[in-house]
């Protein structure tokens, strides 16, 4: 999956249009605040189509997984997306592309398994105590599978003893979930590096050199709820 954060940038402003990650900006007042005008000031109610059209202009998503993320999406089944539900996806698509999935997790499991469909019908992102819920695998795997996380996701289920089981628990899910974006993410900045060194080797007439990809620690974001 490619994302064009070009165009997402272009959303926010010329003050989000630097080279720095733009996923961690995401989950500022200001960010959210114009993300929300932005979708306020967009057709509504905010339709397939118009899920469509977005995602076209910013991904190479077919219209069949663009209909599949929409459903999940769209978990009061109203045939409409929520800025709620809308800003979910456009932090989730933005972590991936820049390979920060894994803090997109940390900062928004609960909001994770509320799509996959842990907790009851309330509000996302809620405070309320832990309920210990399970959930379906099969909608894990749909999940996964929609967003592109699903390369490693059968070793993964192998090695923690999962695979056997139709139902998770929040925590198996959590932690099954850790282990897929970690590799995402090491998978991810390994493949943007070294795309980057071929087309500076291109340019200077050489052939690339091999690179390792670290597993870098990104720095803690205060995280703001939307509703």
């Amino acid at each position: 999956m490619n994302v064009d954060l070009k165009y997402f940038k272009s959303l926010l402003g010329p003050q989000y249009q630097g080279d720095g990650l733009l996923s961690p900006l995401l989950y500022t007042e200001e960010a959210i605040s114009i993300l929300r005008s932005w979708f306020e000031c967009a057709v509504q109610p905010f339709k397939e189509t118009h899920l469509l059209w977005f995602m076209r202009k910013c991904s190479n998503l077919s219209d069949a997984m663009i209909l599949d993320i929409f459903d999940i999406l769209d978990w009061s089944q109203s045939g409409h997306l929520r800025f709620s539900e809308f800003y979910f996806l456009f932090s989730l698509l933005a972590a991936m592309q820049e390979a920060q999935t894994r803090l997109f997790l940390f900062q928004r499991n609960r909001d994770v398994l509320f799509f996959l469909g842990a907790h009851p019908a309330t509000k996302i992102a809620s405070q309320d105590e832990h309920d210990n819920h399970t959930v379906s695998k099969f909608k894990l795997v749909r999940f996964l599978t929609v967003f592109n996380l699903h390369s490693n996701l059968s070793s993964q289920l192998t090695e923690l003893n999962l695979k056997a089981k139709r139902e998770l628990s929040e925590k198996e899910v959590s932690i099954l979930l850790y282990f897929v974006c970690k590799q995402f993410d090491m998978a991810s900045s390994q493949f943007s590096t070294v795309n980057e060194a071929s087309k500076q080797a291109s340019e200077a007439g050489r052939s690339p050199q091999s690179f390792s990809s670290p597993d870098s620690n990104s720095a803690k974001t205060k995280v703001c709820s939307v509703s």
